[in-house]
């Protein structure tokens, strides 16, 4: 019995903290400025607490930062992953780390953003087919058509080839 008690106490206090993060939202208008003191001013504004060690951005260049009643999270994404960092939200304290092998980030264009297929698999009375695996042909990834033989799947676009959907029955 108290080892249920103190599931649910601790339950109960861990969603507390991942409800704080998700509905805190944060403002900030600052130009050139280090990022440790942004940290600060969002520490001012919040209960959030940042921890990182002294020498983590030493070399990083000064930032603008301007942002409207924004989630931490979503500030993370666009000033710290993109900057080859990592975080982790652990109640209410932030934890950043450079990454190991961080990723180049490529711009966004037209040849790597993914498209979305839409469409429906049919038999040849034209009665919907549903639980049909459509699969890219020559990848891994496919998806299952719902009730009504309806799908829908991402794919990047190629100047070599064109995408060929595979139905599987």
């Amino acid at each position: 019995m108290k080892f249920l008690f103190l599931f649910l106490f601790v339950f109960v206090i861990q969603s507390n903290a991942s409800i704080y993060s998700q509905n805190t939202k944060l403002s900030l208008k600052i130009r050139n400025t280090r990022i440790e003191d942004v940290f600060k001013l969002f520490e001012k504004q919040s209960d959030f607490s940042f921890i990182y060690r002294s020498d983590l951005f030493v070399n990083e260049e000064k930032i603008d930062v301007n942002v409207t009643d924004i989630r931490i999270e979503e500030f993370l994404e666009e000033y710290i992953i993109l900057a080859g960092y990592s975080y982790e939200v652990i109640n209410q304290t932030v934890v950043l780390r450079k990454r190991e092998n961080p990723e180049p980030v490529q711009s966004v264009n037209e040849e790597t953003q993914e498209k979305k297929v839409i469409g429906k698999v049919l038999d040849e009375t034209g009665a919907p087919l549903p639980g049909v695996t459509v699969v890219v042909l020559g990848e891994t990834r496919g998806v299952i058509t719902d009730v009504n033989g309806k799908f829908e799947i991402s794919v990047l676009p190629t100047d070599k080839r064109k995408h060929s959907l595979n139905p599987v029955f």
